[in-house]
């Protein structure tokens, strides 16, 4: 299992290493665009759970504010 292990690791580096060689330097700019892109996406989607999360505890707060009313 050891050896299979080892074998497999030092293959995956090489085809990392020959896939990075043929990478232009005008792909390397493709890639940083793509990595904000998905930076932004992620980023927005934290801001839309925020801000559902923070919509929900509000309405809880109105809840148990309307209950208390009714006393």
């Amino acid at each position: 299992m050891l050896a299979v292990v080892l074998g497999v690791m030092p293959a995956r580096l090489g085809v990392v290493m020959l896939g990075m060689a043929g990478v232009t330097v005008g792909g390397v700019g493709v890639m940083r665009r793509l990595v904000m892109v998905a930076g932004f996406v992620v980023l927005g989607g934290f801001a839309v759970m925020t801000c559902r999360v923070l919509v929900m505890l509000s309405c809880l707060v109105s809840l148990m504010v309307i209950s208390r009313c009714g006393e």
